[in-house]
């Protein structure tokens, strides 16, 4: 039961995870050296 619940939170999260990387991948320059982006 825990693997399944597991794996339920995993499927869950991976879109988000793959849509953060996608976003942090973009940052325009200017917002690059900002400290609020580094900590994302």
């Amino acid at each position: 039961m825990a693997k399944a619940a597991a794996s339920v939170v995993i499927a869950e999260f991976l879109p988000l995870v793959d849509d953060l990387e996608r976003a942090l991948a973009t940052v325009a320059e200017p917002l690059k050296g900002f400290t609020w982006v580094d900590g994302i």
